[in-house]
């Protein structure tokens, strides 16, 4: 493995457009896009995220059988999370000890580290707002022939 930035994904990279003009390279692995079964182990708020989130990857093409797993992981981040939250508004930021003592309530700490998580898997489907405003889809129905085969020479790798 080397160090240095991650990869994108190449229907990522493509959907993002290429300012640097450099080749994309198209050697990695093209799964068919399909939607996920939902796993049995999601609780009710991981199962609606799913619900949710599936739609908008399928659409963008970005979503494989093969994501299944990363997928359910963003999904169990997101229900931690939401279950943190929602026990922070309960007890708030402090908490008393036996002792007397004020310290930052515990659940703090989960509600951080699933916020962390969500960010993490969400950049890996290209859910960010950064990553977002990178993408620019074209019109399904308005397909150039010219266009696809000038891309199809600045991709290297497959044919």
């Amino acid at each position: 493995m080397q160090p240095g930035r991650k990869k994108k994904p190449i229907k990522l990279a493509l959907l993002q457009g290429n300012p640097g003009h450099r080749p994309i390279a198209n050697d990695t692995p093209d799964p068919p896009a399909k939607i996920p079964s939902i796993p049995k182990h999601l609780d009710k708020i991981a199962r609606k995220e799913w619900k949710n989130i599936t739609q908008e990857l399928d659409a963008s093409g970005l979503l494989s059988n093969i994501d299944k797993a990363v997928l359910a992981e963003y999904c169990v981040a997101w229900s931690r999370w939401v279950q943190a939250e929602e026990q922070i508004k309960k007890t708030g930021y402090l908490m008393k000890t036996t002792n007397g003592n004020i310290i930052t309530n515990p659940i703090l700490w989960v509600a951080n580290k699933a916020m962390e998580q969500v960010y993490k898997y969400a950049t890996e489907f290209g859910m960010s707002p950064s990553a977002r405003s990178r993408i620019h889809l074209e019109p399904k129905d308005s397909k150039d022939e010219f266009e696809d085969f000038l891309n199809k020479k600045k991709i290297v790798g497959k044919p």
